[in-house]
């Protein structure tokens, strides 16, 4: 199973007991810094997982990534979750909770489409899957709930290479899954901090 341990959702661990995102966000965190991520495992001795970086010499002015003690503006963020698969949809959950986020989860985009027409000025920001079961997958619903309420700030999230291109040709804003919670927290970070910037002017 050792070629398999770095796919998402992938576990040996029984149902309810574990997502299999955790070794997939550790190498997906390496892939986008440039680097990778390598596992050895040998029966009765152990397994060991070794984080391969670039390393640089050169200083950085960019600023540090928000920090939780720094994103206190997202407590009461009132999120519509649309995923359909439980455990995933848990875990993004507990993300979300973790960073003070009030979270409605919807198993696909009929349901959440649903939620957003009877009471539309329940959630603050909308984050969903793309690829699910229904008469919409993500991308179709994103377009429409973007017609109906622009002013939802709405983030797609997916696994499929493809539907990420599609999304972002659309000039959506999408991240790839799983997305580790530091970058699901950023980019809450800068929608907040842009609209409230923007109503302030």
């Amino acid at each position: 199973m050792i070629d398999r341990v770095f796919e998402p959702f992938f576990t040996t661990k029984p149902v309810g007991h574990g997502t299999g995102l955790g070794l997939s966000q550790v190498y997906g965190f390496c892939a986008r810094a440039g680097g990778t991520a390598r596992v050895e495992s040998r029966q009765g001795e152990g397994t060991t997982v070794r984080m391969y970086l670039p390393a640089t010499s050169k200083a950085t002015n960019e600023p540090a990534s928000s920090s939780p003690g720094s994103l206190e503006h997202l407590s009461g963020l009132r999120v519509l979750l649309v995923e359909d698969n439980s455990e995933v949809a848990d875990a993004t959950r507990a993300v979300l909770q973790s960073l003070g986020c009030e979270v409605t989860r919807s198993p696909n985009a009929d349901d959440a489409w649903g939620r957003l027409q009877r009471r539309p000025r329940d959630f603050d920001l909308m984050l969903s899957d793309i690829v699910m079961p229904g008469s919409m997958n993500g991308i179709e619903f994103a377009t429409l709930a973007r017609k109906t309420y622009s002013a939802l700030p709405i983030v797609l999230i997916s696994g499929y290479s493809e539907s990420m291109a599609d999304a972002e040709g659309l000039g959506l804003e999408v991240l790839p899954k799983p997305a580790p919670p530091g970058v699901i927290a950023a980019v809450l970070d800068r929608i907040v901090s842009a609209r409230r910037t923007a109503a302030r002017a």
